[in-house]
């Protein structure tokens, strides 16, 4: 599974950190604590309470334990092995199990799977060489009628973030996930602009550890809610925005 030009290995020396899954740069974490907590505001309406679920790309299981509480059976999976190694050091009271990939095929039985999660994985695949074995080696490991839940980048501007080698449009994963997969929904949830009032919020929360506590969860609100009042015309002249898509295995 190609996931770019990262250093992985690398990034996986942040150690549990949100840092080591989003943005090395944010040093004092609130940007990535509001993103995590965007992402997991769109995943928790689409898990059921209980299944088999694989997360491919798993890093350093940042969705695991929210997962697990859920009453899900959690496999986590991710092509770096010092990724892996942080992600059972962190959940070692979970019921999360970890994988390591070390090559393809996939180290599961045919349809082992109710569900598949990819969070800011498929952005790195969708459209390149590795596109049609990575969607195979998906369908292959969940059951007909399973679902694939995934937070990506999109955008309609012709731009991206700069770890991304390619531009997406959400019909582009549709197509790409067609051979195998209906996508049932496409819905935008982050821009990759922050709004006015959440920059004030930032500024606010870096004077201490207990404004922090409060503004994450209001900057939350205001970012995930305000997306659907977006345009059209506001999300083409941005330079990306996150998507959760929720797809079923078909084919």
């Amino acid at each position: 599974m190609d996931r770019g030009q990262i250093d992985w290995d690398g990034a996986a020396g942040f150690g549990s950190s949100l840092r080591s899954a989003i943005d090395p740069n944010d040093v004092d974490g609130i940007k990535n604590r509001l993103i995590d907590q965007i992402h997991w505001q769109a995943l928790r309406r689409q898990l059921p309470r209980s299944g088999r679920l694989l997360d491919v790309g798993c890093g350093v299981g940042r969705m695991a334990q929210r997962v697990c509480t859920r009453g899900l059976d959690y496999t986590g999976a991710d092509i770096s092995r010092k990724m892996i190694e942080t992600a059972k050091a962190a959940n070692e009271k979970t019921s999360a199990k970890f994988v390591h990939l070390a090559e393809r095929p996939m180290p599961f039985d045919e349809a082992e799977f109710d569900l598949i999660l990819t969070v800011m994985v498929y952005q790195y695949v969708v459209g390149g060489p590795d596109n049609a074995s990575f969607v195979d080696e998906l369908r292959r490991v969940i059951r007909r009628g399973g679902r694939l839940i995934m937070i990506e980048q999109g955008s309609l501007s012709g731009q991206r973030s700069g770890t991304v080698s390619r531009t997406t449009t959400p019909d582009d994963y549709v197509r790409a996930l067609s051979p195998h997969f209906r996508v049932d929904q496409i819905k935008r949830i982050r821009s990759s602009e922050f709004s006015r009032a959440t920059h004030r919020l930032f500024s606010v929360a870096k004077r201490s550890t207990i404004a922090k506590r409060i503004v994450v969860p209001i900057a939350t609100a205001i970012e995930y809610h305000g997306t659907r009042w977006r345009g059209e015309a506001y999300f083409r002249s941005v330079p990306y925005f996150d998507i959760l898509i929720s797809a079923t295995a078909v084919n």
